[in-house]
Parts: C-alpha cells; structure tokens; sequence
C-alpha cells in the first residue's frame, strides 16, 4: 500500500489548446481537430428576418374618416361605411408600422393631436395611399408633433386593415 502512495503516476497537466474564431453568418461552429475549444469569439451576423408583430389599432368605429379638409370626423351617422383606426405613436415610436388594407377601397391616413373631431396637424399632410392600400410608417419622433397615426377605410365586411409593427434598431458606425 505504501508502494502505490509514495509511486503515484503523475499525471501531467498542459495548456489548451483553442483557436479564436470570427463569425460572420448564422450556423454551427466546432473547433478543428486537435482544438479543444475557443479562446476569443467574434460575433458580426447582421441582417436576418425582420419580426413583424400584430398591432391591436383603437377602433374609432363605424361614419369614422378623415375628410377632404384633412378633418377627421368620429361616429357620423350619415357615412356608415366609412371605418377608421388609430395608432398611438407614443407605444410604437422606433418601430416600423405596416398596414395592409389592399382588400378595400378608400385608403388615407394622418396624423393627429388627439382622437376627436379636429383638424390633422400639416406635416405630413394626409395622404391617399398610392401602392394598392398599403402604408409602411417609421414611427421615430413623430408622436412629438402628433399622438396617433389615423388611417381610414371602406369595406362591406367591416374587415380591419392587417396591422403590424418590427423594432428597428439604427445600424452603428
């Protein structure tokens, strides 16, 4: 017993071995052969696919629109086909906003103080949608001049235009 106390194998301890390793797109990385494992890691994936994430607008009901005078009227019993929504820019400000309303006919939007019968503030003045009823909107340091984005539709069905928003993030220098 004394033997095996006094004559221990010595196990010998060496460095790792790692390799540094720069990605610079999306998949699996093992170390090469003979390499135990990384020592510094850089990481430079961009792009990818964006998040779109539904948005749930306020339903400002039916006789809703904004008018030729940029006004917007809420609740006329004498345009009962008319539907409008609002998004309060103030929750979706640096995001990017998509509506897609191409499955109806009448499609403006515009920006707004408040959610009453009022005028629509003049930068930018609303606007018809020209690219078959769809609005993409950066949401950035507009709700400073306007609190909602109001967007205005006709359908029979009283569908709502598909609302969605993705984070944006300004790519660094």
């Amino acid at each position: 017993m004394a033997f095996l106390a006094t004559n221990a194998i010595k196990i010998q301890r060496s460095a790792a071995v790692t390799e540094e390793l720069e990605v610079t797109e999306n998949g699996t990385y093992t170390p090469s052969s003979g390499v135990d494992g990384f020592d510094s890691v850089t990481v430079n994936v961009s792009g990818g696919d964006p998040v779109w994430k539904p948005v749930t607008p306020i339903n400002l009901g039916s006789g809703s629109f904004i008018s030729s005078g940029n006004s917007l009227e809420i609740g006329r019993t004498d345009w009962p086909n008319y539907y409008a929504v609002a998004l309060d820019l103030q929750t979706l400000a640096g995001k990017i906003i998509y509506i897609d309303n191409s499955d109806n006919n009448r499609n403006y939007w515009g920006l707004y103080t408040s959610l009453s019968t009022g005028q629509a503030i003049t930068y930018p003045s609303t606007r018809e949608l020209q690219s078959n009823g769809k609005l993409i909107f950066y949401a950035n340091d507009f709700y400073r001049l306007a609190q909602y984005l109001v967007y205005d539709f006709t359908t029979s069905s009283q569908s709502q235009p598909a609302i969605s928003a993705m984070n944006v993030t300004a790519p660094s220098a």
